[in-house]
């Protein structure tokens, strides 16, 4: 398999700065500029997880903070799905 079947399998092939209708051969540069714009979206999805990470940390610690122990929110959460049940039961019957 040719180096530039190889880069085309691990999808770099597209960001090659190589003229499409030329034959010439892969140079560093190229792959280093193509690794280059990975990067770049890469540092964006990570940028992006960070922030729904944050989010998330923020919404647990709402619960720690609620003053309810793990107890008391799981007699809650399944005191809500029995009145959504009955709830739901009540409508089909209608």
């Amino acid at each position: 398999m040719s180096d530039r079947e190889t880069l085309g399998n691990n999808g770099a092939d597209d960001d090659l700065s190589l003229p499409k209708d030329a034959k010439k051969t892969i140079a560093a540069e190229h792959v280093i500029d193509a690794l280059k714009n990975y990067l770049t979206e890469v540092q964006e999805v990570l940028k992006e997880h960070k922030k729904l990470q944050k989010d998330r940390d923020k919404k647990s610690s709402r619960l720690e903070n609620s003053g309810m122990t793990e107890e008391e929110l799981l007699r809650q959460q399944e005191l809500l799905f029995a009145q959504s049940r009955l709830k739901y039961q009540a409508q089909q019957q209608s």
